[in-house]
């Protein structure tokens, strides 16, 4: 009788487990995450300046697809929204700037926090 209730028991814990991950996003289990490539930090460059992101742990795109996307923001500007992972083009006057990039979901909640690259245009 115990090992009936016992099987019983896991198999009901197994259950509840599978239905509240079933209820998480998509990426719950598999944390997002990303890099950014370019312009590397304290490097020297010329504009027009590629910014490159690489993001790993789920799919970028619209909102309203379902995808998560990029908050983007140059030096004390306001954000920008990214649906993709190609390169951005940033025309930058000459000087130091500073490009943070943010992860958030469709319903442009964070996921993590900012990363920021300072770099010098020539």
């Amino acid at each position: 009788m115990a090992k009936v209730t016992l099987r019983r028991a896991a198999a009901a814990f197994l259950a509840a487990g599978t239905m509240a991950l079933a209820s998480l996003p998509a990426h719950a289990a598999n944390t997002p995450s990303f890099e950014i490539i370019s312009p590397q930090a304290g490097s020297t460059v010329s504009s027009p300046v590629e910014l490159k992101v690489a993001v790993t742990g789920t799919k970028i795109g619209k909102p309203t697809s379902g995808y998560d996307h990029l908050h983007v923001k140059v030096d004390d500007g306001k954000p920008a929204t990214v649906f993709n992972e190609e390169p951005v083009t940033l025309n930058l006057a000459p000087g130091k700037h500073t490009i943070g990039v943010e992860l958030a979901e469709p319903t442009h909640q964070p996921i993590g926090s900012w990363k920021t690259v300072e770099f010098t245009v020539h």
